[in-house]
């Protein structure tokens, strides 16, 4: 999200995410399409809901950020049940990376 140039990409839809990573070349296998700092999109979770809902069987997907993704809020409309499934990494220690 981060990149003026993938945001524009974001905005103009799944579709046009699916066509700009090849999902429809593809012939074998599912690869993981990697969105990051995608909370930041105002509607990001109806994004990702319609990206899952028309190519969730041809890709698997992985949403990070820096910050704390809140999926529950109050009334959400843009239910990613089903869809979601969290990890939460915690930073690395000195004694972990030595």
């Amino acid at each position: 999200w981060d990149s003026l140039d993938d945001r524009r990409l974001i905005l103009r839809g799944p579709g046009a995410v699916a066509s700009a990573v090849g999902l429809d070349e593809l012939r074998a296998g599912r690869p993981v399409i990697v969105f990051d700092e995608l909370h930041k999109h105002a509607k990001w979770k109806a994004f990702l809901k319609g990206f899952f809902d028309l190519h969730g069987d041809r890709a698997r997907i992985l949403v990070t950020g820096s910050s704390r993704i809140e999926i529950v809020r109050r009334g959400s409309a843009d239910s990613l049940m089903g869809r979601y499934f969290p990890f939460r990494m915690h930073p690395w220690s000195v004694a972990e990376c030595l």
